[in-house]
């Protein structure tokens, strides 16, 4: 069946929902995934840009745990209360899979699909390639060999002597 099949049926791979520690709880395969299949579709509620905004200064204000994934400009996918499982995959630095944007009769809908091979039992992840909003810092916990530490940060280099002295003399 082709992928465009797949996404119409909502097909989704055997899983289950595990809690992981401080990442809380995350989605774990339960077969064998090659890369480029489909793990399942990321489902919720379609907000605008404004109920989103709303939403973050109001009902997730103290709430760490919200489950948002921006589609396009002015359309975001809210799996926070209406959500299927896939929302429970968590962010890795070092991802085994990724969202992509499909158009299914007319529809955006995003499909989780595999970027390596992912053997059964293990957590499914992606790069939510996350924009903070406020001020707080959201800790990653990945724990992967090139975390960047934070969500939506790059690891920060270190300059060598040579390079920071160059840098300080030229400002």
């Amino acid at each position: 069946m082709c992928l465009n099949q797949r996404l119409r049926r909502r097909v989704l791979i055997e899983n289950r929902i595990e809690y992981m520690g401080k990442k809380g709880w995350g989605f774990v395969n339960l077969e064998d995934v090659v890369p480029g299949q489909l793990i399942g579709e990321y489902c919720g509620e379609l907000i605008n840009d404004n109920e989103k905004q709303r939403r973050l200064e109001s009902d997730y204000i103290d709430n760490e745990n919200f489950y948002l994934l921006d589609i396009e400009k002015d359309l975001t996918i809210d799996a926070t209360k209406k959500g299927g499982v896939t929302r429970f995959i968590n962010h890795s630095c070092d991802p085994n899979a990724k969202a992509e944007k499909w158009t299914v009769d007319g529809v955006e809908r995003i499909g989780i699909f595999a970027i390596k091979h992912i053997p059964s039992g293990s957590e499914v992840t992606f790069d939510y390639d996350f924009k903070r909003v406020g001020l707080k810092e959201q800790k990653c916990y990945c724990g992967s060999a090139n975390c960047r530490g934070i969500l939506g940060r790059r690891k920060e280099q270190k300059l060598s002597r040579d390079e920071s002295s160059s840098s300080s003399s030229s400002s």
